[in-house]
């Protein structure tokens, strides 16, 4: 797969200006009409940089979204809202995200909302639709199904097999 169509869209999606979009656009045309690809690649680090869409911006972007989700699992977390917060697209976020990630949004956010629920199930007495609603899913059988889907236990389960382990390791110590 080629950088460029990436790069093409990387280009559309940012917040260029009008003279900015009309030089990007001209270097693509230059691009097409047998630029070298050393040329190429110098005019497109050179157009990256001054619209701030450089590599080191990009794990900046993913690393100030993961923190937000990281410290607001619990709120309602769209993917429009953190597209938002970054000023791209949902559509250019959504596979900035996958691409840097692996994974996509979603899967991130749910995985984070189980951790967590993992820890509160651990160390808390709280029922386990409370940890629910802790954790931003507001639908217990919801939490039950995707919580048993990423460890294999239900709540209820995986509490009781926490503090069985965990009474083994005060014994042993």
């Amino acid at each position: 797969m080629s950088d460029r169509p990436f790069i093409a869209e990387l280009l559309c999606e940012s917040s260029v200006q009008p003279q900015s979009a009309r030089r990007t656009a001209n270097g693509f045309a230059h691009w097409e009409h047998g630029a070298s690809g050393e040329q190429c690649a110098e005019y497109v680090t050179e157009t990256l940089s001054r619209i701030g869409r450089t590599e080191e911006y990009i794990d900046s972007i993913i690393y100030k979204v993961k923190q937000y989700i990281d410290q607001n699992y619990s709120t309602n977390l769209s993917l429009d809202a953190l597209a938002t917060m970054v000023h791209l697209s949902p559509s250019y976020f959504s596979k900035l995200f996958k691409r840097e990630m692996g994974e996509n949004l979603s899967t991130y956010i749910l995985n984070t909302r189980v951790e967590r629920a993992k820890f509160l199930l651990r160390t808390t007495d709280k029922k386990a639709y409370e940890i629910a609603e802790a954790v931003g899913i507001y639908d217990p059988v919801y939490f039950s199904k995707i919580f048993k889907k990423s460890t294999g236990l239900k709540p209820k389960e995986y509490r009781e097999r926490s503090g069985a382990d965990e009474m083994e390791r005060k014994i042993k110590s």
